[in-house]
């Protein structure tokens, strides 16, 4: 690729470069590359455009937002669906300087039109988070289950977490169960997750331990601190699980080697406990109402 690049090969300097950038790779003739792909961009090619998007806006040595923006429009104004797309993300991005809440809602309205189940997503995320001002459950629903009947994962888990929630007037256990079983069959942990947590409530109707136990601690033994966690309370509990404090210990000592802070304080609490008499419960002590 790079002796192609030398002879100035058009479709080996636009996969290099993409090559670079999605591996994060820092290579010495990157500063070369970009002066080719510029060449490109200002000659119209959009794949170039929006290729110097992705570079100028990654988080590396070529940083550079403004360059990137510009870029990014550039190939968006000739209908680049993915530039719409990556606009958006940077618009509502609050981190940013240049966060604009509406000029990236019309970004990705853009390119939702060309139903990118991402751009979808995206839509659906915002709309449903009531802390914004542009907090609108029936559109964010509509653009979650638009794509969610694509397929998407994340669309399917925040579905799930939404129809569970009894504080919206959507609340419907079973829709939710559905959602948050296709996004785990996808691979999804927080979607298994969610459901272990569901189904080891036992104010909820689908209140179902086995099935509780099995999602925990299969994600629990793939390394999700948040199971691991979960596993260290139940085992405190035992209410699904035997009583088994050194069990408890033991899950708890691996979600704080992954830098958990609440399985540290568990792993510190327990100490004080053993040693001081087990069990001396308190208002507002985790060893009372634990979840």
């Amino acid at each position: 690729l790079r002796e192609a690049v030398k002879q100035k090969n058009i479709p080996a300097i636009l996969l290099l470069s993409n090559i670079y950038v999605n591996e994060g790779i820092s290579a010495e003739d990157m500063p070369q590359l970009i002066e080719a792909l510029e060449e490109l961009a200002e000659s119209g090619n959009v794949n170039a455009q929006y290729t110097l998007g992705k570079i100028y806006t990654s988080d590396w040595e070529f940083y550079d937002l403004e360059k990137g923006v510009q870029s990014f429009e550039a190939a968006a104004e000739q209908g680049e669906e993915w530039a719409q797309y990556q606009l958006g993300k940077l618009y509502t991005d609050p981190d940013l300087e240049i966060y604009d809440l509406k000029k990236g809602i019309r970004y990705f309205e853009a390119t939702a039109e060309q139903e990118n189940e991402w751009a979808q997503y995206q839509l659906g995320r915002l709309y449903t988070d009531a802390d914004l001002e542009i907090y609108d459950l029936e559109k964010g629903m509509q653009y979650l289950e638009a794509a969610a009947e694509q397929g998407n994962e994340w669309a399917e888990y925040r579905l799930g977490k939404l129809y569970l929630d009894p504080a919206l007037n959507i609340y419907d256990v079973e829709k939710g169960i559905q959602y948050l079983e296709a996004s785990a069959g996808q691979g999804n942990e927080w979607a298994g997750y969610a459901l272990a947590k569901e189904y080891l409530d036992k104010s909820s109707a689908a209140y179902n331990p086995k099935k509780g136990m099995e999602y925990l601690s299969g994600l629990a033994e793939k390394g999700n601190e948040w199971a691991q966690v979960k596993m260290g309370f139940e085992y405190i509990k035992g209410e699904h699980v035997g009583q088994d404090i050194s069990k408890a210990r033991e899950w708890f000592g691996k979600a704080a080697g992954q830098g958990n802070e609440t399985a540290q304080s568990m792993l510190n609490d327990l100490t004080v406990k053993t040693l001081g008499g087990i069990r001396r419960g308190r208002k507002g002590d985790p060893w009372g109402e634990l979840d």
